[in-house]
């Protein structure tokens, strides 16, 4: 079960890269801020987290400066996708509202907190998750998936009503919910490796349990995520279709 929840992350990991690298590739065509906002959040957590894991286990087995600077620096690539995933629900759901500033304002100095904690009680040489700063930090990735799933659901319902009046693309109408549906799963993955590492103090992969649905998980948020932003042709044509379209009573 471990080398099967292990495949899926690698899957997710995979994913998330090639999604955030054709955001960034499209932010550079386009110039727009939501695009490369959601690049460097996916390819900062994709290359800080999967990088990162892998360098542990496979790269830099061998304690030492090497290997703390490398850890440290995945990390560094973690914080830099939660920062820009903050900045990019605020400006996309909420753009003039001050609480959702606010957020991103007390949200962003913290992400910086928790890393120069970690830094400083010497996390990154022992490989130790279970920390002050990881603590810190993987509230504040709870708390960031939660507003997203919140707001993202919040306005696929908007584009609902309006798509029965046909006002509203069902393509784009789809892909809020893909991320919405990304984010609720990203919720239950953070929660489940918290409660894991906190709560009972244990890597999640130790439990057949919390291994099995991390392996759920990530398999829903990579299927969800690639549909959010690149959805299949096949599921155009479905979704415009006049069978899948609701219309008003």
């Amino acid at each position: 079960m471990e080398r099967f929840a292990s495949i899926a992350m690698l899957i997710t990991l995979v994913v998330t890269l090639v999604v955030g690298g054709r955001l960034l590739a499209m932010a550079r065509r386009t110039r727009k801020l939501p695009e490369l906002l959601f690049g460097i959040g996916f390819v900062g957590g994709g290359v800080g987290q999967g990088l990162g894991q892998l360098g542990q286990r496979v790269l830099w087995t061998t304690p030492g400066s090497f290997a703390t600077a490398m850890s440290t620096a995945m990390f560094g690539f973690v914080v830099l996708g939660s920062s820009a995933l903050f900045l990019v629900v605020w400006r996309i759901y909420r753009p003039g509202w001050t609480f959702g500033a606010g957020i991103c304002c007390a949200a962003l100095p913290l992400l910086g907190l928790c890393y120069g904690m970690r830094i400083t009680s010497g996390d990154f040489a022992t490989n130790d998750p279970v920390s002050a700063g990881m603590m810190l930090h993987q509230s504040l990735r709870g708390l960031l998936f939660t507003w997203a799933s919140i707001e993202a659901i919040r306005y696929h319902g908007l584009l609902r009503k309006r798509l029965v009046l046909g006002l509203a693309d069902p393509v784009a109408t789809n892909q809020i919910l893909m991320w919405g549906v990304a984010s609720v799963f990203m919720v239950a993955l953070n929660g489940i490796i918290s409660w894991n590492l906190f709560a009972v103090g244990r890597t999640p992969l130790a439990d057949p349990t919390s291994t099995a649905l991390i392996l759920v998980a990530t398999m829903i948020v990579s299927g969800s995520m690639w549909c959010a932003f690149f959805p299949p042709q096949a599921l155009r044509r479905w979704l415009t279709s006049p069978v899948s379209t609701p219309t008003g009573s």
